[in-house]
Formats: structure tokens, C-alpha cells, sequence
């Protein structure tokens, strides 16, 4: 809103008025404009409340970077000499092309890994995407917002769950076999709490996103389990980018 400001000072004296009755008149009129000041303050205020999109608890998820590139055929470059050496890599455009490593859910584990990747890239960063993990919408009722933040929650904790899965199968702590059951389960129980949760959505662009990227989780899933041992542990490191990434903007978008 632009701000006026408005001299009187040489007001008496050019148009020659009775100054007495003019502050009456004037005292009169600020006061009325007052009161329209405040009545548009007010409905301002509550215009920006009632529009307001979302009320939004931030987080962030992390990954190993080893290459941000200003052209798309950079990092795809990047990404094909590391698939010709078995290794899998995500790229990701946010202002540049980032190509991604792995997913990390606590700064400090990403910041390790990067550094362990110095020797071999030395542009090796940790690369960080803001998310939603709640937040309500004013115009839906208690009982949606509360289905969202179900839903929210109940993603966030699969990504953790495929994170802690990945590490384990790094760390050699279970077997290929294991992580496969480990996973089936995982799958078995997002698709139940799903259900569950969608139920109390009611049909509108919010469950119709939420629904289409529940799905394509599952998809995701599904294909992963069928994988051999030696693509299941690279695409499962790929999916988790993927997964989590997507969230992070569905998140921002629902």
C-alpha cells in the first residue's frame, strides 16, 4: 500500500479560510477516516487470514553431491561415466543440474559421506530441499486437515524406514534376501495405513494428488522387490532420492 503525505502548512494563507472552523471540520473528517482506516485494516487482516495458502513445519532432507552443473548435458555426462562404473545417480534440477549420490535424513551423515567423496569428486557438497512435513489449509475442515497430516507423516516415516533399510544392506548387517522381506513388509504396511488414511479424505485436488503419488510409491516398491541383488541395492538408493524429492515438492503442493 503506498503511503501519502499531505502539507497543509501554507493551506491558511493561500485560500484565506476561517483556520477555527476548518480544525473543527477536519478534527470531524480524520475522525471518520479513521474509522474507515481501521474498518480496512480490519477486513485486510482478515482477507489475509482466510487466503492465507498454509502454515507450514519445514524440514529438510540432504544428499551427497558431486556435481552441480549449469547445462542438463553436464551432469547427464556425470551421471552416464558413473552408471558405466555400476554406480547410480540422480539428477536433479533446482536453478542448476545437480547430480545426486544418496539421501540422507541428518545433515551431519550427509556431510561425512561427502567428504569421504572428495578424493574422488572434489566438487562434493551436500545439497539440501526444504519440505512440508504439516501444515493446514484454513479452508478445509479438522477432519481433512487431520487425514493430510496423517498422510504427510505416514510418507515420512517410509522414507526413513528405506533410508535405515539401505544402510543396513550397506553395512552388510542383513542379507539381499532379508532386505527384500524387510521391504515386502514396508510396502505392505504403506499401502494399509494408506487405505486407512484416505478414507477420510474427501474427493478434491488434495486427495486426488495424494492418491496418484501414493500409487506411484507403491509402483516404485513393487518393481524394487523383483530387482536381482545387485540392481535391487543401486535402484534402492535411486528410488530414495526420487521418492524423497517428490515428496518434498508434493509436500509444498498438496
Amino acid at each position: 500500500m503506498n503511503s501519502y503525505i499531505y502539507d497543509y502548512s501554507n493551506y491558511e494563507n493561500k485560500f484565506n479560510f476561517n483556520y477555527s472552523h476548518y480544525k473543527k471540520t477536519l478534527n470531524k473528517n480524520n475522525n471518520f477516516s479513521l474509522t474507515i482506516i481501521v474498518f480496512f485494516i480490519i477486513l485486510l487482516l482478515g482477507l489475509c487470514v482466510f487466503f492465507k495458502p498454509q502454515t507450514k513445519d519445514l524440514n529438510k532432507f540432504y544428499y551427497a553431491q558431486i556435481g552441480d552443473f549449469q547445462t542438463y548435458n553436464e551432469a547427464l555426462n556425470l551421471s552416464t561415466q558413473l552408471q558405466n562404473d555400476g554406480v547410480t545417480s540422480y539428477v536433479y534440477f533446482d536453478k542448476s543440474y545437480h547430480v545426486l549420490l544418496s539421501f540422507y535424513s541428518t545433515s551431519s551423515d550427509a556431510e561425512k559421506v561427502t567428504e569421504n567423496l572428495k578424493n574422488d569428486f572434489e566438487n562434493s557438497d551436500v545439497f539440501s530441499i526444504s519440505f512440508a512435513r504439516f501444515f493446514k489449509r484454513t479452508y478445509l475442515s479438522n477432519n481433512q486437515n487431520s487425514a493430510i497430516e496423517d498422510y504427510l507423516k505416514t510418507t515420512y516415516q517410509t522414507i526413513l524406514s528405506l533410508e535405515h533399510l539401505a544402510n543396513q544392506l550397506d553395512r552388510s548387517s542383513i542379507s539381499f534376501n532379508e532386505a527384500k522381506i524387510l521391504l515386502q513388509a514396508l510396502l505392505e504396511d504403506y499401502d494399509s495405513m494408506f487405505d486407512t488414511i484416505i478414507s477420510n479424505f474427501r474427493t478434491n485436488s488434495s486427495f486426488n494428488v495424494s492418491k496418484k503419488y501414493a500409487n506411484e510409491i507403491l509402483v516404485t516398491l513393487t518393481n524394487l522387490i523383483k530387482k536381482e541383488e545387485q540392481e535391487f541395492s543401486a535402484l534402492l538408493r535411486y528410488h530414495i532420492i526420487d521418492i524423497s524429492i517428490n515428496y518434498a515438492n508434493f509436500s509444498d503442493n498438496i
